[in-house]
């Protein structure tokens, strides 16, 4: 087992790897298998490292990547993985307390950017223990990667469980339980299991209205358009959640699966994480 807990530590590492630099507050990483690796997004120009706080990332098998962007907040994860599998924070994301995950199965997470995550939120890709057909005697509980496109809203409490796919532009209400759910582009759903609230629905990133007087409720009763997160199917710039997976599977070495994560990253298309 290798354990990394400050930045001093990292050059000790032997048998895996992180790539970038990384803040430690009251965090660490844990290696409890081989050929592991967590890679935070080289050349910032805003920060010259990516923020951990009260983190913890456990690689609890062997040639798993943990891609961690770019964003002004820390990053308040607590992360479990096993064999083969990537976990994919985009930039800018915001972590309101704590965000458990587990990827399991061979598996993987994919977050997109400027999404927000209020606090008790867990994101799953297995339940764990296997369930049978008697009959057939076949397993009918596999599981499945969790997808997150870019402006996603997740409330407090939430369980996005294997399977879940969030278009760019939704918002998942607190207490939520989604399991194998596609979530279209600018929609609520909310409820256990969650069902559609609302379509046609758009926010705006971290304007909370705690502090609200009677002069911002008035003023904010309309939304600027230009302020309005509306996405659409774009042939040119939409991708293919199945088919970002299957290019990750194909990467044969470490370092292609490196490049292969910081290719999605430098995709910057509006829509490319739109779901109708």
């Amino acid at each position: 087992m290798e354990t990394v807990t400050s930045t001093a530590e990292i050059a000790k590492l032997r048998e895996n790897q992180i790539i970038g630099k990384v803040d430690f507050d009251k965090s660490k990483i844990v290696f409890n298998g081989k050929h592991n690796i967590l890679m935070t997004t080289p050349d910032s120009q805003r920060r010259e490292s990516v923020a951990l706080l009260d983190t913890v990332i456990s690689f609890n098998g062997n040639n798993s990547v943990v891609f961690l962007g770019d964003s002004d907040s820390f990053y308040q994860i607590n992360l479990s993985l096993y064999h083969n599998s990537f976990c994919y924070f985009g930039a800018d994301n915001y972590f309101n307390g704590m965000l458990t995950m587990i990827c399991s199965e061979q598996c993987n997470i994919i977050i997109g950017d400027d999404c927000m995550f209020s606090s008790g939120i867990w994101i799953r890709t297995s339940d764990v223990h296997m369930i049978y057909d008697i009959d057939s005697l076949k397993r009918i509980n596999n599981s499945k990667s969790v997808f997150i496109g870019d402006h996603v809203w997740v409330g407090q409490d939430a369980k996005l469980w294997k399977g879940t796919r969030v278009g760019s532009g939704a918002i998942i209400g607190a207490d939520a339980f989604t399991a194998g759910k596609r979530i279209p582009s600018n929609t609520i759903w909310g409820g256990n299991p969650a069902k559609l609230i609302r379509s046609g629905v758009s926010f705006i990133s971290r304007s909370g209205t705690h502090a609200f007087t009677t002069f911002e409720t008035e003023a904010l009763q309309e939304c600027p358009e230009h302020h309005m997160a509306v996405y659409n199917f774009d042939e040119s710039e939409t991708e293919d959640f199945d088919a970002i997976e299957s290019g990750f599977r194909k990467c044969d070495t470490m370092n292609k699966r490196v490049e292969y994560l910081d290719g999605i990253r430098m995709k910057k298309a509006k829509n490319r994480f739109y779901i109708g």
